[in-house]
């Protein structure tokens, strides 16, 4: 414990004041751990109050860019398949014509 210039003991104390926030919901537990549902239950002197906060979703957002990247990467990858089965065929071609 603390003292004062004086030399007297110095007693802390504080509060939580919480704001409401749309789409967001507050549980509270003591120090004994029960759940209460309202901060004033769970008022302790001493020990400790444990709250979690939990995010309600209203709705998902959609994924940016849909699957105009996904086709563009299987083009991608189909065309240099193609091109490396010309390529192979053509090499294969060019060693048989030559024996």
């Amino acid at each position: 414990m603390q003292k004062s210039d004086n030399g007297d003991d110095v007693t802390y104390g504080y509060y939580v004041v919480e704001t409401a926030v749309p789409d967001y919901g507050t549980n509270y537990s003591n120090s004994n751990g029960a759940e209460v549902q309202t901060p004033k239950d769970a008022a302790v002197s001493s020990g400790t109050i444990t709250i979690k906060n939990t995010e309600n979703m209203r709705f998902l957002l959609p994924e940016t860019g849909g699957l105009g990247r996904t086709v563009l990467y299987i083009a991608g990858v189909i065309l240099v398949l193609i091109s490396a089965g010309v390529i192979i065929t053509r090499k294969n071609r060019v060693k048989n014509d030559t024996k």
